[in-house]
């Protein structure tokens, strides 16, 4: 009886063959990298460059904004009431409270003119002309802002004047060589409400500063209209002394 023997059996290390396959029935290639990637079709040119200078103005918009919160902002001076310190139209930077800590005696304070001290209501800006302010692109309105250097804080009793023209706080009379002209002799003897400050201009003989409205609050600016204090001039570029 003859007997079939079986055929080779694979043992470990034995290989299978290799499978031909025709080049209709391969699969098609996927993308991959290297010099063997499907090419990747480019955009236009007009909107990679759209698209570039939208990424930039973003950042250049988000770095104003952090430092207009964290150091302040740029604004022009809006009389003549703080020369020849500051003259009326020059430019400076205004630094917001983060950096600063707050206002004391002897600031040069920019403040908003809520209690209508500079030629009556100011002209509301548009909602655009706000943002623009916030973020420093535009000044505030003529006649919506005031400047003058802090004399007295909360609590100080202030006076004019004694035997020299001098302006006293707490009993002191003040040194202040800066100022154009000397204090008029207007006497007025108060306190300082509380939140409140009393602020005069350098330009003594001429300023519209707290003097001019002593029946209301004793002449005081609030705290909360006060939107930061002077610290540099930006054009013409000088650091001013005495600020």
């Amino acid at each position: 009886m003859t007997t079939t023997s079986p055929g080779p059996s694979l043992r470990d290390g034995d290989t299978q063959p290799i499978p031909v396959i025709s080049a209709a029935q391969s699969p098609p290639r996927r993308g991959g990298s290297g010099r063997h990637a499907a090419a990747v079709p480019k955009k236009p040119w007009p909107v990679r460059i759209v698209r570039e200078l939208a990424i930039v103005g973003g950042l250049a918009l988000l770095a104003l904004l952090l430092v207009r919160l964290t150091i302040g902002s740029t604004t022009y001076i809006p009389n003549d009431s703080m020369e020849p310190t500051l003259a009326a139209g020059q430019r400076v930077l205004v630094t917001a409270y983060p950096l600063t800590g707050g206002v004391g005696h002897g600031d040069v304070v920019v403040f908003e003119d809520t209690g209508n001290w500079y030629d009556g209501p100011a002209a509301e800006p548009s909602p655009g002309m706000r943002m623009l302010s916030v973020l420093g692109f535009a000044s505030p309105a003529p006649g919506s802002h005031g400047i003058g250097r802090v004399i007295g804080m909360s609590g100080d009793r202030v006076e004019c004047c004694d035997n020299s023209g001098r302006i006293k706080v707490n009993g002191q009379p003040l040194d202040e060589p800066l100022l154009a002209g000397p204090t008029d002799q207007v006497s007025f003897d108060i306190r300082v409400p509380q939140g409140r400050i009393f602020v005069l201009g350098d330009a003594r003989s001429t300023a519209i500063d707290s003097r001019s409205f002593l029946d209301a609050e004793a002449g005081t600016v609030s705290l909360d209209d006060v939107t930061g204090r002077v610290l540099i001039s930006l054009w013409p570029p000088t650091f001013i002394d005495g600020l």
